[in-house]
This record gives C-alpha cells, sequence and structure tokens, in this order.
C-alpha cells in the first residue's frame, strides 16, 4: 500500500469567473456558484496527497514560499527520471451540482519532452480520465499540448524563453502564473466520488530527471458546482456585409446605419429582453474643433431573426461623429449567465467619409508605413499580399523576387534591405504593361504625406514607370503625379520621392504602371521599400537635373527644377552644382543663394545659376545640392543627371580621323543603353580582315574594327556639334566603303536639339551635287546604304537646310535585323562639312609610297579634289618628307596639270621622286598651294610610311593537273605580315601543272605572320613556305585550304657567325678519363650574309689562346653548318678544366659581325683523379671541395646535361641543409627531381689493394615514390664500361637497401635500392678485390614519370681499411656483386624491342611448374594485361601488340611461389 499525507481543506468564496474566446467576451451572472473544493496551500496543512507511480517518491510534492499566486504559498514539484509523481485531491461530492468547473493557476516549467497532465477519476481513484482529451472544454493562458499535456513549450515567452542557457534554467517569478480552467460537467457533475489529481511524469526521450528545470508549480486548485447551467450564450460576431472590415476601436469609413449580425448559441436559449446593443453618440460644435457633446444613451435591441442568427442596427451617422457602444446577450438559464462584448467598457468609432470606389480593405492610416516584401511569398503568378494587388484590365503582372530576376544582364541581385522585392518580367512580356495598386492611404490627419521608394532599372531594353494616384473628389486615377522615369538607369537601386501634400485630406490609392522590356528582354523593373512618412515642415528637393543627351564643351548655364515638398512657402535657400567626369573627378563647382522666391507646397520651380561650366569630354555627370535652413529631410536635397560632352566645330569642317588634336570629335554609342558601342576609331593596317587600308592612312571608324558585324545591333557614330551659322549652301561628303547584308544599313541623321531627336538626312535627288546617296531600305523602312561595294565610294549632299544654324548634330547610324550578317559593315572616311569658297582645292588623301623593306625613294600618290564655286586649273603642290622626330629629310614642288570642275576629284602620282633615308617612320605631306584659295583647312594631307628592316619570306605552291576553277572560284596566295598596306596577295582562274609558282614578300622583323593558301574549289597537292633558305613549313597538301598559325617572324643578323659547340672526341659515351682528346667545334652562320672565311679561337683553363683560319668553298648561307678540327689533342690531366672557343673577322674582318652575342662557346670537364687507400689510413670525402666532390653525370651517357644532382645546401621542405658543413649532393636543390631520371655521381679512381677488406660508409636521406623511385651504391672495376651493384654480403651491411626492387632501374637482377622515405641514416657495407684493382663508385638515382618527391640527398663518403682480425666482415668481402634478393625460382627479362610501338616479346623462365601470374600497368596503376595460368618448368615468351596503346611508361610484373620482380617497358610513336 502506498502510504499518503493527508492535509485539511479551507474553503473559500469563488463566485465570478471569465473566460475569454476570440469571438467574444462572456462573463458568469451575479448567481452565487459553490467551490465544492479549494485549495490555496497557504494553511500549514494541504489536505491533498502527493504519491508516484514507483512508490518510492511519494513525498516529492512540497509546499514552497518561493512563489504564489495567492501568497503566501504554491505547490511544486520536480520532475523524477522513470517515474510520474501526483498530487490529488480528497474525495469531491458533486451530486448536488449540474454544472462543475475545475481551475488552477500553475506554471510548468519543465523540459518539452516531459508531460503535466490532470486526471479526474469518479470511483474513488480505480480508473482515471486524462483531461482535455476530446473529454472536456479546456480555457487557459498557456497552450493547450496536442497530447493534453503542459510543458514550458506551452508558453514560450513566458516559461521557455530564446532557448539560451540561461533562460533554460532561469527560476520563475510570479509574473510567470498562467490560470487554467476546465468544464468537467460531463465527467463529474452528480457524482458523489470525484477526484482530481496533477500527474508530473519523466518522458522516455527526454533527459533523465529536471534537465536543469525548475518543476511544475501549483496553486489555487478549485472546484466550483452550480445548480444551473454556468456557460453563458457563445457569441460570433460575423463581418458587415457593406464594410470591409468590423466596426469599433477606431475609424469606420461609413457614415451607417451600422448592422451587427450574430451567431448566440447557448443551451438554455437566448433571452429576448436586456439582449440589446447599448451606444451613446458624441458630435463635434463643428468640424475640427474637437469638441463633442453628447446626443444622449440610447439602446437598439438585437432580435432574431431566424435559428441562432441575431441582428442589431445602431442609426446612421455623421462625419466626424463618435460612437461609443457595447453589445449585451443574456441567456435564459436561472444562472441568468450574459455575455458581454466588450468584456469591460466599450468600443468606439470615429466617422470618416465613405471609402474610395477602389478600396477593398480598410485603409492604412497610421504612418510611417513601409513594406519592404520580405513576409510575401515567392510568387509568378501574379498574387500579391497585405493588400497589394496587381490591376486589372492591363497585360501583365507584378511578380515577387528573391534574390535576382531569371533573365541574365538585367534585374537587381537582392532586394534594396533584404531578399525580396517585387519586379515586373520582361521576358516573354516585351511591350506589357503592368499595374501595381498599393494598400488604400489615409492621408487624413497627415498634413505632408511624402512617399519614398527604391526602384531597379537596368538593361538595354528599360521602359518607363509611371506614378498615379486614386483622386475620389475627381473620381478616377490622376496620372504621373511624379515625372515619369524612363530607361536604363543603371546597376544599382535608386531612391524616388514624391511629395503627396495636395492629396493631404483624403483617402487615396497608388499605383505603379510600368512597361517591360522596350524591343527585347533585358528590360526587368523592380521595386522595394515603399515607404510612406509625414514630411517635414521644411523640404526642399531637387526634383530634376535638365541636361541633354550630349553637351558642348563651351560655357553651360546649370538649370534644375526645384520642388517644394514641405509644407510652409520656401522664399531663399542655398544651391551648389558640381560636374564630376567619366573618372568621377571634379571639374566644376559652384553655390549660388536663390532668394526672393514664393514656392508654395507641391509647387515646382525651374531654377538657373549664373555661373557657367564647361563639359567635361566623353560622360560626366551634373550634380545638383540644395540647403534650406531647418530642412531636415536631406536624402531627396540632390539629384543629378548625365550627359556626354562633345567639342563644338566651325563649318567648313574636314576629319579625316588621323589628327590627334581632334580625335576625340567622334563618339560611339549603342541606341539601347547599355549594349556594348560597335563603331571604332581604329587602323585597318592592324587589324585583321578586310579593308586592309584607311581612305587616307591610317584611321579610320568602322563598325566593329573590320570583324563580321553582330546581328540585331542598333549603333551610332556621334558627331561633334557643328555651327552652321554665317554660312551659304553647305554641303557635307565623306568616303564609305561597305560590306552590308540584305535588310541592314547605315543612315546619316541629325538633331537641333542637343541629341533628344533626330530625324533622317533624305535624298534629295539633285545630281551632281548630291552623290551615291542611299540605295536600300533597313528592317524598319528607313533608306539606307545596304549593300556591299568593292573599295571607298564617295557620298555627297546639300545641307543649305542647316545653313545659318547652331550647335547641329550628326550622326551615322547602323541597324542590322536578326538574320546572319555577312561581312564587316561600314567603315566611314574623311567626313567631310563644307561651305564652300570661291576657290578651295582640297588635298583628300595620301597613299602611296607603302611601308616596305628599305624603302629609299618613292613617287607619292595623293588625291585632289575641288570644293569650290568655281573651275581650277595647273594645281601647284608641294610633298614633303618628315622623320619620326619631325626633322624634314626631303622637299618636293611640282606643278599638276588638270582641271577640275565643281566637285571634280583626281588621283595623282608625282612625278619626282621623294627620298626616305634609312629605317624610320616617315611622314608624307601633301599640300595643295593654289593662288586665291581661302579654305586652308583643308589643303594637307598626310600618311605615315615605314621603311623598316626586314627579310624575304618564299612561298611556293603547285597542283596537278591543271585546274580551271568552275563558279568563279580563285586561288589566292596571300601573306599578312601585319603591315597591311605590304601584302602579297595574287589570284588567278586556273594553276599551270607544269610550273611551280614561287611568290616572294619581304616581311618586317618581329611581325606576326600568318599564310593563307584559300583553293575553293580544287586540290592542292603542294605548297610549301621558306624564308632565306631554310624551311619553317613541311610539305602541306590535301583537298583543304592552307591557313598556317600566327607566329613571330624574326628577321636573322646582317652578318653572324659564330662556335655553336665544343666537342672532346673520344669522351662521348665514356667516363672523363686523363688520356688525350682531339678538340672540335662546330660553327654556324646564323646571319644574312654568306661567310668565306673566318678566325677561329680557342682558350683552355689560363693558358695562352689558339687561333686557326678555316675557309669555306662553297661559302657558307644562312644555317648553314661546318666542323674544325683543331691540329694538336689535348692532353687531358685530373681535375676541372674550362675550355673557350670564338670566331672572329669573318669574311677578312671586311664587315662587323652584327651579333656578337652568339659567336662564342664554352665547356667545362671534371677529368677523374686516382685515390689510394693506405692501410691505416681513411678516405673520405664531405664534398666541401669543390674540385674533389665527384662529379655528376648521367647514369648511361655519362654527360653532364640529362643529370639532376646538384651539389649544395637544400632548400626543400624535407631535404634541407646538410649533414656536415657547406655540401651535399641531392637530386635538385630546390625543387623535386625530374621525370624519367637517369642520374649518378661519380668518384674518381680508388686503388684497391689485393686481398684487402674495405669498409665503405656514408650519410644519406630520402623521400621518393615509394617502390617506384630510388637509387643504389654501384662500382665499376673496368672504367666504367660495366657496373655492379653492391649488395648486402652475409648480413655483414648495415642500413642496405630497403627493397628488392626499384622499378625504374631496369635491370632487374640489380636493382634492389633505397625507395620511400627516410631521415639521416649511416649505411655501412664492406667490398674487397682478389687482384688489384682501380675501381670506380657512383651512386645511381632513377625515376619513371609518374610522382616526382623531393629525392635522394647524400653526404660525408668514407672507406677505410679492416683488419684480418674483424674476421666476420674480413671473411665476407670476397667474393663480390652477389645479389642476396635475386630471385631462386623465376626470372623475368627486359621487353625487346624497347622502346617500343608495335610488337614486343617478353620472356621469362621458371626453375619448377607452378601458377604464375602476370600484370601490366600503366604509371597510375592502371591495368592493362593480366594472365593467370599454369605453367611448366622452362623458358617462355609472351607477344604483345602495343600499337593501340598510349605513349608513355608501363610496368610489367611476374609473381611465382612467392617472388615478385617488376621492369619498365616504354612505348614511344
Amino acid at each position: 500500500m502506498i502510504p499518503t499525507m493527508r492535509r485539511s481543506l479551507q474553503f473559500l468564496q469563488f463566485s465570478l469567473f471569465a473566460i475569454f474566446f476570440l469571438t467574444g467576451s462572456y462573463l458568469f451572472s451575479q448567481t452565487p456558484t459553490v467551490n465544492i473544493f479549494e485549495e490555496r496551500f497557504d494553511s500549514p496543512t494541504i489536505n491533498m496527497v502527493s504519491s508516484s507511480a514507483s512508490g518510492l517518491n511519494n513525498n516529492s510534492w512540497a509546499r514552497t514560499t518561493q512563489l504564489g499566486q495567492s501568497l503566501p504559498s504554491s505547490d511544486s514539484a520536480k520532475v523524477v527520471n522513470g517515474d510520474i509523481l501526483y498530487l490529488t485531491t480528497d474525495t469531491i461530492d458533486a451530486s448536488p451540482y449540474v454544472s462543475l468547473l475545475l481551475s488552477f493557476d500553475h506554471i510548468a516549467k519543465i523540459e518539452g519532452l516531459d508531460r503535466a497532465f490532470v486526471e479526474v477519476s469518479t470511483d474513488k481513484g480505480i480508473s482515471w480520465t486524462q483531461l482535455g482529451l476530446g473529454n472536456s472544454s479546456y480555457q487557459g493562458g498557456a497552450n493547450f499540448r496536442n497530447d493534453s499535456t503542459f510543458s514550458e513549450f506551452s508558453d514560450i515567452l513566458g516559461w521557455r524563453g530564446n532557448g539560451t542557457p540561461a533562460n533554460l534554467a532561469a527560476y520563475p517569478t510570479n509574473s510567470w502564473w498562467r490560470l487554467a480552467t476546465f468544464d468537467i460537467t460531463d465527467l463529474a457533475a452528480g457524482r458523489s466520488n470525484v477526484l482530481v489529481r496533477f500527474a508530473l511524469a519523466n518522458g522516455n526521450a527526454s533527459q533523465p530527471g529536471p534537465a536543469g528545470r525548475a518543476g511544475w508549480f501549483l496553486d489555487n486548485v478549485i472546484v466550483a458546482g452550480a445548480s444551473c447551467e454556468l456557460l453563458p450564450p457563445r457569441v460570433v460576431l460575423s463581418p458587415p456585409s457593406n464594410y470591409p472590415g468590423p466596426y469599433g476601436n477606431g475609424r469606420v469609413y461609413d457614415t451607417g446605419p451600422y448592422e451587427f449580425i450574430a451567431s448566440v448559441t447557448d443551451q438554455s436559449g437566448v433571452r429576448t429582453q436586456g439582449t440589446s446593443i447599448f451606444y451613446e453618440v458624441f458630435r463635434p460644435t463643428f468640424p475640427g474643433s474637437g469638441v463633442y457633446n453628447s446626443l444622449g444613451a440610447s439602446i437598439a435591441p438585437i432580435v432574431n431573426v431566424s435559428s441562432a442568427n441575431f441582428r442589431g442596427v445602431i442609426p446612421q451617422a455623421q462625419i466626424g461623429d463618435s460612437i461609443r457602444y457595447y453589445l449585451q446577450f443574456i441567456d435564459s438559464s436561472g444562472c441568468v449567465n450574459t455575455t458581454r462584448v466588450p468584456l469591460v467598457g466599450e468600443r468606439y468609432m470615429v466617422i470618416f467619409p465613405d471609402l474610395p470606389q477602389p478600396c477593398e480593405d480598410l485603409p492604412i492610416f497610421q504612418f510611417p508605413y513601409l513594406e519592404d516584401f520580405e513576409t510575401f511569398p515567392f510568387d509568378q503568378t501574379g498574387l500579391l499580399y497585405n493588400q497589394w494587388i496587381n490591376g486589372q484590365g492591363d497585360f501583365h503582372d507584378w511578380w515577387v523576387g528573391v534574390d535576382s530576376t531569371e533573365t541574365f544582364g538585367t534585374g537587381p541581385s537582392g532586394g534594396k534591405s533584404g531578399q525580396k522585392f517585387l519586379f515586373l518580367e520582361a521576358t516573354g512580356n516585351v511591350g506589357k504593361e503592368a499595374h501595381l495598386i498599393s494598400p488604400c492611404l489615409d492621408f487624413y490627419e497627415t498634413p505632408n504625406p511624402t512617399l519614398e521608394f527604391w526602384y531597379h532599372m537596368n538593361g538595354p531594353h528599360i521602359d518607363t514607370l509611371h506614378i498615379d494616384i486614386f483622386d475620389e473628389s475627381i473620381p478616377g486615377w490622376v496620372r504621373d503625379v511624379s515625372p515619369p522615369i524612363v530607361g536604363n538607369q543603371g546597376d544599382s537601386w535608386r531612391l524616388k520621392q514624391v511629395n503627396f501634400y495636395n492629396f493631404r485630406d483624403r483617402v487615396v490609392q497608388i499605383r505603379l504602371r510600368a512597361k517591360a522590356g522596350k524591343g527585347g528582354d533585358l528590360g526587368d523593373i523592380a521595386i522595394d521599400d515603399f515607404y510612406i512618412f509625414n514630411g517635414p515642415i521644411y523640404n526642399a528637393s531637387v526634383a530634376r537635373v535638365y541636361t541633354k543627351p550630349y553637351t558642348p564643351k563651351t560655357p553651360e548655364l546649370p538649370e534644375f527644377e526645384l520642388e517644394n515638398f514641405g509644407v510652409l512657402p520656401i522664399t531663399t535657400l542655398d544651391a551648389t552644382y558640381n560636374v564630376y567626369d567619366r573618372n568621377d573627378n571634379l571639374t566644376s563647382s559652384f553655390t549660388q543663394t536663390f532668394g526672393g522666391l514664393n514656392l508654395l507646397p507641391a509647387v515646382k520651380q525651374d531654377l538657373t545659376f549664373t555661373t557657367p561650366y564647361t563639359a567635361p569630354d566623353s560622360t560626366f555627370k551634373l550634380e545638383v545640392i540644395v540647403n534650406l535652413a531647418n530642412d531636415t529631410a536631406n536624402t531627396n536635397d540632390t539629384n543629378f543627371a548625365f550627359s556626354y560632352g562633345l567639342n563644338k566645330r566651325q563649318v567648313s569642317y574636314f576629319d579625316n580621323y588621323d589628327n590627334p588634336a581632334i580625335a576625340d570629335d567622334w563618339a560611339s554609342f549603342p541606341i539601347q543603353r547599355g549594349l556594348p558601342s560597335k563603331w571604332k576609331r581604329y587602323e585597318p593596317s592592324k587589324a585583321p580582315g578586310s579593308p586592309s587600308a584607311a581612305y587616307s592612312s591610317p584611321f579610320v571608324w568602322g563598325v566593329n574594327a573590320n570583324q563580321k558585324y553582330d546581328i540585331g545591333i542598333d549603333n551610332s557614330l556621334v558627331s561633334p556639334f557643328i555651327d552652321f551659322r554665317n554660312t551659304d549652301s553647305t554641303f557635307i561628303q565623306f568616303e564609305m566603303f561597305r560590306d552590308i547584308a540584305d535588310g541592314d544599313g547605315v543612315h546619316l541623321e541629325y538633331s537641333l536639339n542637343r541629341g533628344e531627336n533626330w530625324n533622317v538626312i533624305l535624298n534629295d535627288n539633285n545630281p551632281p551635287a548630291t552623290l551615291n546617296w542611299y540605295n536600300n531600305l533597313n528592317i524598319e523602312f528607313v533608306p539606307c546604304w545596304g549593300d556591299t561595294t568593292s573599295g571607298y565610294e564617295r557620298s555627297r549632299i546639300k545641307t543649305t537646310f542647316l545653313d545659318d544654324l547652331d550647335e547641329v548634330l550628326f550622326r551615322l547610324r547602323f541597324m542590322t535585323d536578326s538574320n546572319d550578317a555577312i561581312g564587316f559593315g561600314a567603315i566611314v572616311d574623311n567626313f567631310n562639312i563644307i561651305n564652300p569658297e570661291p576657290v578651295d582645292v582640297a588635298v583628300t588623301g595620301v597613299f602611296s609610297p607603302l611601308s616596305y623593306c628599305e624603302i629609299d625613294s618613292a613617287l607619292v600618290e595623293f588625291k585632289l579634289e575641288n570644293f569650290g564655286r568655281t573651275p581650277v586649273s595647273n594645281i601647284p603642290v608641294e610633298i614633303t618628307v618628315f622623320d619620326s622626330d619631325n626633322n624634314m629629310v626631303d622637299i618636293v614642288n611640282e606643278n599638276v596639270a588638270v582641271t577640275l570642275a565643281v566637285f571634280d576629284t583626281i588621283r595623282v602620282t608625282s612625278t619626282i621622286h621623294s627620298k626616305f633615308p634609312g629605317f624610320d617612320n616617315f611622314k608624307v605631306q601633301v599640300r595643295a598651294l593654289m593662288p586665291n584659295d581661302t579654305e586652308p583647312r583643308n589643303d594637307t594631307a598626310f600618311k605615315i610610311t615605314e621603311s623598316y628592316f626586314g627579310c624575304d619570306l618564299t612561298i611556293k605552291y603547285s597542283t596537278t593537273p591543271m585546274v580551271t576553277p568552275s563558279g568563279g572560284g580563285l586561288w589566292e596566295v596571300f601573306v599578312n605580315n601585319q603591315a597591311p598596306e605590304k601584302r602579297l596577295w595574287e589570284s588567278t582562274d586556273s594553276v599551270d601543272a607544269t610550273k611551280t609558282y614561287i611568290r616572294t614578300v619581304c616581311v618586317k622583323d618581329s611581325q606576326e605572320v600568318k599564310i593563307n593558301l584559300q583553293d575553293p574549289s580544287s586540290n592542292i597537292l603542294r605548297f610549301e613556305a621558306q624564308a632565306f633558305g631554310f624551311s619553317y613549313w613541311l610539305t602541306l597538301g590535301g583537298q583543304q585550304n592552307i591557313n598556317s598559325s600566327s607566329y613571330s617572324w624574326i628577321c636573322p643578323a646582317k652578318l653572324s657567325m659564330g662556335v655553336d659547340t665544343i666537342t672532346l672526341e673520344g669522351l662521348e659515351g665514356n667516363l672523363p678519363f686523363a688520356i688525350d682528346y682531339p678538340i672540335r667545334v662546330s660553327l654556324l652562320d646564323d646571319g644574312l650574309d654568306s661567310i668565306d672565311n673566318v678566325k677561329i679561337n680557342l682558350q683552355i683553363d689560363n693558358n695562352p689562346v689558339i687561333t686557326e683560319i678555316d675557309t669555306f668553298v662553297p661559302e657558307l648561307r644562312y644555317k648553314d653548318r661546318r666542323q674544325h678540327l683543331f691540329k694538336d689533342v689535348w692532353t687531358a690531366t685530373p681535375g676541372i678544366h674550362r675550355f673557350k672557343s670564338w670566331t672572329s673577322d669573318p669574311n677578312d674582318g671586311n664587315v662587323a659581325d652584327t651579333r656578337p652575342s652568339d659567336d662564342t662557346a664554352y665547356y667545362i670537364i671534371n677529368v677523374l683523379d686516382t685515390v689510394k687507400v693506405e692501410n691505416s689510413a681513411t678516405y673520405c670525402n664531405d664534398f666541401d671541395n669543390g674540385a674533389k666532390a665527384w662529379r655528376a653525370l648521367n647514369a648511361y651517357t655519362y654527360a653532364s646535361p640529362g643529370n639532376s644532382f646538384e651539389l649544395g645546401s637544400p632548400t626543400k621542405s624535407f631535404l634541407n641543409g646538410t649533414k656536415s658543413g657547406q655540401n651535399s649532393w641531392v637530386t635538385v636543390l630546390d625543387t623535386t627531381y625530374l621525370n624519367y631520371d637517369s642520374s649518378s655521381i661519380v668518384s674518381d679512381f680508388i686503388d684497391m689493394e689485393a686481398k684487402k677488406c674495405y669498409e665503405l660508409t656514408f650519410q644519406h636521406r630520402f623521400q621518393t615514390e615509394e617502390d617506384n623511385d630510388g637509387g643504389h651504391f654501384q662500382y665499376s672495376a673496368n672504367n666504367g664500361a660495366t657496373w655492379k651493384t653492391l649488395y648486402d654480403i652475409a648480413g655483414v651491411a648495415d642500413n642496405w637497401y630497403n627493397t628488392e626492387h626499384v622499378a625504374a632501374i631496369l635491370n632487374n637482377s640489380q636493382n634492389a635500392g633505397w625507395t620511400g622515405t627516410s631521415n639521416w641514416i649511416e649505411s655501412r657495407n664492406v667490398l674487397g678485390f682478389n687482384d688489384n684493382t682501380r675501381a670506380i663508385f657512383r651512386f645511381r638515382y632513377e625515376s619513371d614519370g609518374s610522382v616526382r618527391d623531393e629525392g635522394w640527398q647524400i653526404d660525408d663518403f668514407c672507406m677505410d681499411t679492416i683488419s684480418r682480425n674483424d674476421s666476420l666482415k674480413y671473411n665476407n668481402c670476397f667474393p663480390v656483386g652477389l645479389n642476396t634478393f635475386a630471385s631462386r625460382n623465376v626470372s623475368l627479362n627486359q621487353n625487346v624491342p624497347n622502346p617500343t610501338n608495335g610488337i614486343t616479346s617478353i620472356s621469362y623462365g621458371l626453375t619448377k611448374s607452378g601458377n604464375l601470374s602476370f600484370n601490366i600497368t600503366n604509371i597510375l596503376g592502371q591495368s592493362f594485361y593480366t594472365l593467370s595460368e599454369f605453367k611448366s618448368a622452362g623458358d617462355h615468351l609472351i607477344e604483345l601488340n602495343v600499337a593501340d596503346w598510349a605513349n608513355g611508361v608501363y610496368f610489367y610484373s611476374i609473381e611465382f611461389e612467392g617472388e615478385r620482380i617488376v621492369k619498365k617497358m616504354i612505348i614511344s610513336k
């Protein structure tokens, strides 16, 4: 039996209890209820029982004085691990009562997975029912959880907090108490044995025990009974049928009558008497007085209209009235339960005019108001939220965007203040308009309503954003209450501010009206942070800064529009303008006071500064800032606009685009802002493609710089401003070269308002003044030039309609459709606006001489034109040549005997040669000297000609049989040497098969060269390019065009002869012994001049120079070589020797060698010395003496090149420093070793006596690719003809080898060694010979082509004789060379041939029968061939075809009887 504690119960009166619903407020009537059980935990004895499910924690509930809803005490318990704690009431007799209610105050500060719940028993505790599981009505200040339990999550704000450790462990305060009420009438009313118990259970998935929580606290546990129904009527008020929101507690935009509809339910029914609306109307003494008079209290009945539906009406009121009211509903029970709405006090209505017609929701009237759209779900269906809607009757919708829009190149990357924004998607909706409508806005009590929002309009196809407002007084929409925002505004959020002072006394809606994409998809428009506030009293705004697209670079008075955003007139203020160039540098600034103003609220006025600025070059920004006293709103004090500064020129005007002084006159623009400009000022001679030259070299303006133009473009080339004042009979002419597809074209327009509007200059059909004016229609049916010309064509037209006008702009507009482009578009040169003089002869181009190798003198070709009003004859000209320092080097005068009518032209070649001395860039200037010519500005033209050092390129081509191409095909031989004036270009209709065609072109030194042989219709059998007898390209052929790679053309020196190499005959493949060597040098002619004879000089160490003369028959030509053998041999001595050989006085010294830097060759040799190890002496070499530090040689060729061993102190991460001293030998000092390394360091000769035993020691460390890369120690007794690997004899060696096979060392029977990673170790072994032997030692290292690491480091080599008394070592010195790692049962031979590229054979032998495995892998370990089978004893052969295998290193291995042998195979094709 579970022990219990009995407590006494004291009764307190509980007569009134409140329950809160979402739909109304309820009160019990004044009929008394009886508290049949009541425990407040304040008496010394508590008449409730504490127990537990386990019986082990019966006393866990305890009274506490730290908390109490009714002071001073309450009861509480903490969770106990694995148990349920109970607190149970005494038996309650509820048999006399019809209704029964349980209430208590509590704090459930327990973990979320623990449970606090309430149970009821009506059979003295035999069975229990948990409250809340659909069996009782719960109302309370804490949330009931889904399983009808409580925890700290029932009141997250009050009980749990933000989940920090401090909040989770916090101890409750009295503010945490929450009231809980259960209607237990159905469970316990009328029963005599009622028990209520409170249970606190530890959850199975929760932390053990209380987990730091304070527990469950209880107070004021009360069971109340009544003899009648206790529940008041349940009232659900319906929203008004003709009004968008509820009445009461605020503004009502309706003058009534005010209808209240309620659904009322009560089990006893609703009493008619007393169920009413109680209201009182207060009316102002006069509108806006703020003084109200009561019209008296009134009652309006609430009547039953059907079933549970009731209706009451407050009569119609007047605008400005205030109505206070409440509703009362009484049931028919004996308890007279009443529901009052509201529970206490009254609701009120302030009557405003009726809502405007578009308003479907109650207006927003509390400002500031901000909508940042962050609560809007992502949506692209047009559904919006928070009373924002997409308008009806348009053709598109605003969507909710997150982070970015879907089209690259337009739209924002994130909202202005968050992630979300509203936007208009242009893709698929080009040209469609969408209307975004705000919630209704009540400005009645906002004296100066002001709107700010941010907009993003980036992309070449941006259209327009409009701002409208709905005004009920019209009624209708007022369009463009602020200037529309038009076009591309750049890739940033920009602020827009609008003042609604004139709409301050009404309810309005704001509409943003935008159009998607103008002519393309890159036109998304976005808005964010829509903010309305009551603006300040003083607020001056710069509404607009006036600029035009283009501004002349002449003094300009800035003008701006000032708007009064405040509520008081503006009488005076300061304003500042700043001008910034395209690099954002300030170029002009001025501040001015504007007085005598009377700018009323919401009114705008244009103001002009009195001090001018001058527009900078290119794009610039004009910024205006206003400063008004007491103006606290600074966001609208500044505004700016962009323009483009252009020069202003007088008529007559001539620009051949070559004069640096006016190089910035013209500017290129795409029509759609944000797209790249296609017009380029460039030199055709330096651009690939066609054409290859300007009309007057070197510069032109062209579309896309000789490249194929793009589809769907609209680009303009804009002139400077032209002053036509005081002109008469003007005309325009220019040269144009075209390659334009049908439907595309270029035409000329003019503007008289700084680029805001443009007009096409149409053909006036007035020859001969009008020349070649338009020949096609473009995609928009505008007359244009739209054809392909064979060269430059002149166009001309009269412009008398522009005479006497100022600030005229011209633009060449190039427009293409969406079809394929065919060519380079249009190129323009020599743009000329002429105000004709009586006599005016112009030089409009200089065309030759062309740049070429070594120009000495040449005739000059130029062009003359008559721009005057009368014919001219016998025109004198002056031709002047200037060098690159602008020094005159030649001048020629002659008379051109021609007659030129008005507008006639002639191309003239001079009859006298002009001189061009030396290599230089020369300016060739031609000037017309016609008497009475009053227009000198077009008298002169020039071109730049280069006389350069170059050399010949020869092209040979032939075909068979003779071919006559059909369809107009051409053979073309084309050499582009990047000097466009000089190309070798030839075309022919047929090629004779019996001929070899040879063409030569002189190419400038250091130019990029590319050779094309175009073959549209036949078969080339031979093509060869050669230079000075030395072939740079092999013979090519086949049914395709030849298109060589571009490469740098380097011309040889004019005369260059030198020694290429020095060779000691007999040394190749042998070690450097102290014997006699013949000395041979290789001579190279590396210059363009041929060589007949030369002196060859030789110096060995510091000995006297030996000079011999060699004569060449036939003579040496470019790239020829000869060998010269010196008469006397050289007797080598041990040690390091240095050889130097050079040439001098080629061709008897008549011409100096122009490149002496390549005349000399050097050679170093380290001849082997001999070392004798005495009985009592030790030979040691720490490699610090460079002359005695052995030598690094290739392991196979014995040559110094191809070897990676270096002497010094390494600086790598693992191999760092030396073991001793300053030097050691390392496979590369500062980086990883080489792929396919085959290196060695070789000692001097060591004299070793017969029958003596020597001990070898050395220090070394290594870091290599394990098993694959490594090294070992070898010796040779036959001068290096063969080498043997030194093995450990009978285990007497220390630290000697760690692998049987280093895979990279090919000889599998001699390739044991060191591999992997090891720090410094001392290796020790013994060696001896039966006969006197002169031995050589070497450390040999090899690697494969895969992983590279730091390699092998060797230091402190020593040898010493071993006494016969050391029998273990001495007896194992002889014989030498045994491989203790040698395989006993299997042998594997090297594949033959190796390297291989086809069939290769691999032989192996077995000493007995058995299972073997054979495998071939690449350096990555990938298997290429596998064999596993039983084989008999004897020799076997494997043949492989590796023709399809990739080049590289492969490893093949055999495994037999636990032994494995690996060898390396190389495939090279």
